[in-house]
């Protein structure tokens, strides 16, 4: 997609895809059939399990495994909180 960054080790399994300025950084997992929106950011050794919606301006935080989809402008914590960004 425009702009996007997909880092070393990160892995990006089939039916997805991702929005524009989207980074998923190093060493991070997306399952099959994940959708990530615009300007979001999947932190390191993110893992993200497979049918799941990151919204757009999200940011999920290093470390974390999402298994339920994160809304629009909401950071998805390592404890599987899910704060709004703004």
């Amino acid at each position: 997609a425009d702009f996007s960054r997909i880092l070393s080790g990160a892995t990006v399994a089939h039916h997805s895809s991702i929005g524009k300025y989207v980074q998923i950084s190093d060493g991070a997992h997306l399952g099959g059939n994940v959708h990530v929106g615009d300007r979001s950011v999947i932190g390191i050794g993110v893992n993200v399990n497979k049918w799941i919606n990151i919204g757009q301006n999200a940011s999920i935080v290093s470390g974390a495994v999402v298994t339920d989809h994160v809304p629009d402008n909401s950071i998805f914590r390592i404890d599987g909180q899910i704060r709004n960004a703004l």
